[in-house]
């Protein structure tokens, strides 16, 4: 197919508005604050009977009815966190060595935590 029978414009803004709410800025760019704005769009004319006043349509097009959006943004998602939550452990050979000895100890200590903190709450294992 020719490159000059292809339509640049066959989606509109209103076909991408379902990712609207999960757009993120990109990581590097977290520091920089940029406001990005949709182009305006033209008026749409109404079709009315071939005896209308056009004056009357022009006023209703100068009206200017704030849309939802206006009003109240949509919300868009916050940006992802980096979170590591998990703790980073050398490799090891768990044998009969001190190695061992110590991550099972850590490991009896967590689930003591966990007991103590269920019974606070009252619920189960």
């Amino acid at each position: 197919m020719p490159r000059h029978c292809i339509n640049k414009d066959i989606f509109t803004d209103a076909d991408f508005m379902p990712s609207y709410i999960t757009d993120r800025p990109c990581p590097h760019s977290a520091t920089e604050h940029t406001i990005v704005t949709a182009p305006a769009l033209p008026p749409i004319p109404f079709p009315g009977p071939s005896g209308m006043n056009p004056t009357s349509n022009k006023s209703l097009q100068e009206k200017d009815c704030p849309s939802p959006e206006d009003a109240r943004p949509f919300l868009k998602a916050q940006p992802g966190q980096n979170l590591q939550r998990k703790r980073k452990r050398k490799s090891a050979i768990l044998t009969d060595t001190p190695v061992k000895k110590a991550l099972r100890d850590e490991q009896t200590k967590a689930k003591e935590k966990k007991e103590i903190f269920l019974k606070k709450k009252g619920g189960k294992l």
